[in-house]
């Protein structure tokens, strides 16, 4: 939530719930005992200090008394948080370290929080002072809206944000429908051919990317276009 929450959010929630009605009026859904239980996922938001920090390497949580891992010389944890292995990386960390931790991108320090009640606190009560996300070297004239700052991010976000009105979102609803309707035929499909369980996962993934690629770039499936 809070002022840089998703853009695309609502979007995002009408295609689930429109995709969830047109599968279960045919579709009865029961876990695996392939599927793990709980789910490997984790919320965490992170902070970085606004300012420079001119400290020993690596000693920020030190003496701030903020637990994490211990950094590798020049790559800090990065090492641990590579992209198909964050979300596990970051689970481990809250079951070891609690719901506030230190981890290090290269000598960056990033406090990383999976309290609800902080998060909270950080993204709408206090979002005024928590604005901007984390500048990695990107400059911020050229970047796109996530790593937009201060008044170029405002500017960028007043200027989409009516492409995800009411009225723009129910025009967008046909795509959800249309992806919907492929994705129930496919299950039946596969239903038909005794395949007993399906990676639903998967498919949902495929449903996802179809609906992105007609809703922005107007391009269907299967290479047929609609503008």
């Amino acid at each position: 939530e809070g002022p840089r929450k998703c853009i695309g959010k609502r979007l995002g929630m009408m295609n689930l719930k429109l995709i969830l009605v047109r599968l279960l009026q045919r579709i009865k859904f029961e876990v695996s005992d392939a599927t793990e239980i709980p789910l490997p996922t984790v919320a965490v938001f992170t902070a970085i200090p606004e300012n420079p920090v001119m400290l020993k390497p690596y000693s920020y949580f030190d003496r701030l008394n903020i637990p994490g891992p211990k950094p590798k010389f020049i790559f800090g944890n990065l090492c641990d948080t590579v992209y198909d292995r964050r979300h596990l990386c970051l689970t481990d960390h809250v079951k070891k370290y609690g719901k506030v931790f230190g981890l290090y991108y290269g000598q960056i320090p990033i406090i990383h929080v999976a309290d609800p009640d902080i998060v909270q606190e950080i993204l709408i009560k206090q979002s005024d002072n928590f604005i901007n996300r984390i500048e990695l070297g990107s400059n911020a004239k050229n970047a796109g809206l996530l790593d937009a700052r201060d008044e170029v991010w405002k500017q960028a976000r007043e200027s989409l944000t009516p492409l995800f009105s009411p009225n723009k979102l129910k025009i967008m609803s046909e795509f959800a429908n249309d992806a919907s309707s492929r994705l129930l035929d496919e299950i039946l499909q596969q239903l038909d051919h005794n395949k007993d369980i399906i990676d639903i996962k998967k498919l949902f993934y495929g449903t996802a990317m179809d609906i992105s690629l007609a809703s922005l770039f107007g391009v269907e499936p299967k290479g047929k276009k609609r503008i």
